[in-house]
């Protein structure tokens, strides 16, 4: 048949032509998709419009988003003092110093943690703008999800940050894993079909191509325990304390949309996107 255009329309040797392909991405990723529910990826992911075997095939999604997502924490005590970029603006003349309304008491303050390019992690305590503050201007809310037994306010709001960035890389990496599949699928089955005259065949992904295909999730949680400092040990206990919480926020806290984004060409695929690849958070949670 030319086009195909569906899962239905390919035959029982064209499902198993790619079980190579799903191997890698299942060993990468944990997803719990059945073979018909890949294929139907295949045909239709959320960022494009539906696929057939007569189109070309889009090319591999951009690099994974390994940015983890911040948390709201608490309030600013006092007005923050002027920032580095504010005192080296006035120090030129461009403009008068001057504390911005996010930067101001009783404004909302975050915390992420993230990698450094040594490998390392650190704690970034922000403003709404995504601005450094110090922790020592930060009244940190007492958290639903570790409410309880919480070591401190600080202790507690880490934890979490490391949940949420966790859980946040094994969703972006799933996402982008199950996006490269795709691409490498279409290669497949476009070398499993009868071509009309005219078009070309792409090139056969190879055992290589597939295996360096897929990215793994880089874990804040293992870090802690391989680095084990006193501070380190309360949090992965806290966090313990999260993961068995009803009250545990996940994924479904975050703002998914502002973060597909990212992915999307078009905003106006946002409600579809988000609706698919929800489903994909549903199979990890």
């Amino acid at each position: 048949m030319w086009p195909v255009t569906a899962t239905h329309e390919l035959t029982e040797s064209q499902r198993q032509c790619c079980s190579d392909i799903l191997e890698a991405l299942f060993s990468a990723t944990p997803l719990g998709i059945s073979q018909d529910r890949f294929w139907d990826f295949v045909f239709c992911t959320p960022l494009e419009d539906p696929w057939n075997t007569a189109k070309s095939i889009p090319p591999p999604p951009p690099p994974c988003d390994n940015t983890a997502p911040r948390r709201y924490i608490g309030v600013f005590n006092q007005d923050l003092p002027p920032s580095t970029n504010a005192l080296r603006h006035a120090k030129k003349g461009k403009h008068t110093i001057r504390i911005e309304q996010h930067r101001r008491r009783m404004m909302m303050a975050y915390l992420k943690v993230r990698w450094t390019k040594s490998g390392q992690i650190e704690w970034f305590w922000t403003d709404f703008k995504n601005k450094g503050a110090s922790p020592d201007y930060v009244d940190i809310y007492p958290l639903d999800d570790v409410r309880e037994e919480q070591a401190s306010p600080v202790i507690g709001a880490k934890s979490a940050v490391v949940d949420d960035a966790d859980m946040w890389a094994i969703w972006s990496a799933s996402v982008y894993n199950l996006y490269y599949a795709v691409y490498l699928a279409r290669r497949r089955l476009l070398r499993r079909l009868d071509l009309p005259p005219g078009v070309q065949r792409p090139l056969d992904p190879s055992a290589t191509e597939i295996a360096a295909s897929f990215v793994a999730p880089k874990s804040f949680e293992q870090y802690l325990k391989n680095r084990g400092t006193p501070e380190d040990v309360l949090i992965l206990e806290s966090l313990a304390r999260i993961k068995d919480s009803p009250k545990r926020r996940g994924l479904k806290g975050h703002d998914l949309v502002s973060q597909l984004k990212r992915r999307a060409v078009n905003t106006s695929e946002m409600t579809s996107s988000l609706t698919s690849e929800t489903e994909i958070i549903l199979l990890l949670s």
